[in-house]
């Protein structure tokens, strides 16, 4: 009788236990997270103008929209960046004004909204890649412009923030674009000196076939950098460092 009494007692540790398993929430599918981050995405695309009659977001509008925020942004000096610049966030709250994070009161108010207004902002500072490829970059040639767009880290209100702006100053466009681009390709050259020298180190019988590859691989440079200089015959003196 006592060990039947026993056995039907319920110890605290299995209340606690039973109670906790009452209270926990069912977790939310990922299917389900990410289909409510992308609703909320198509809101702000809606909201801001960007969709097509068809439900399908315009990525060519929020383009547009996006140039003609950051056509106003012109410094014509060094001293001017950080005045004349818009700033990632700047930008975003621009081409999606009302979006979740742009009241610049705080952070969105749920992990949805957060994830939506993270979404938002990669798809604006996308088009602002600095190289000739980049959306905005293309089209301020297409467009006839002499501007070039540049990036630059500068402190807004004393914190570091990733910004961008145009230019016609030949310092700056030097500065930001010209010598950028010169630095990574030295330092690549660098890199395939370093991996060659290893590989013939090892295999002595490569070296005239790796010699080979990089003569073919430095004339096509020269040439290349040649026809993007104009001639110039200094422009090819950087494919040298991979011939070293």
């Amino acid at each position: 009788m006592l060990l039947q009494r026993c056995l039907r007692a319920r110890s605290p540790a299995k209340e606690m236990i039973n109670e906790m398993a009452v209270s926990v929430t069912p977790l939310t599918p990922p299917s389900a997270v990410k289909k409510e981050i992308e609703a909320r995405v198509d809101q702000a695309w809606d909201a801001a103008g960007y969709m097509t009659d068809d439900g399908l977001r315009d990525t060519q509008a929020m383009q547009d929209a996006a140039y003609e925020v950051i056509i106003k942004h012109v410094a014509n000096s060094k001293e001017e960046i950080a005045e004349k610049a818009v700033t990632r966030g700047e930008l975003y709250a621009a081409v999606f004004a009302g979006a979740p994070g742009t009241d610049g009161m705080g952070d969105p108010i749920d992990e949805f909204d957060r994830e939506a207004s993270e979404q938002l902002e990669r798809d604006v500072w996308s088009l602002t890649q600095p190289k000739s490829e980049g959306a905005l970059q293309k089209r301020l040639g297409e467009d006839g412009s002499s501007l070039v767009l540049c990036r630059e880290n500068i402190r807004r209100k004393l914190d570091k923030a990733q910004a961008v702006y145009l230019t016609d100053n030949p310092l700056l466009i030097m500065e930001a674009v010209v010598d950028k681009e010169v630095k990574g390709y030295e330092r690549k050259a660098a890199n395939l000196k370093k991996q060659l020298e290893m590989v013939t180190r090892r295999h002595e019988e490569l070296r005239s076939q790796v010699s080979s590859r990089v003569r073919l691989a430095s004339n096509k440079n020269k040439a290349e950098l040649n026809l993007a200089s104009g001639g110039d015959p200094d422009a090819a003196l950087l494919t040298e460092k991979i011939g070293e």
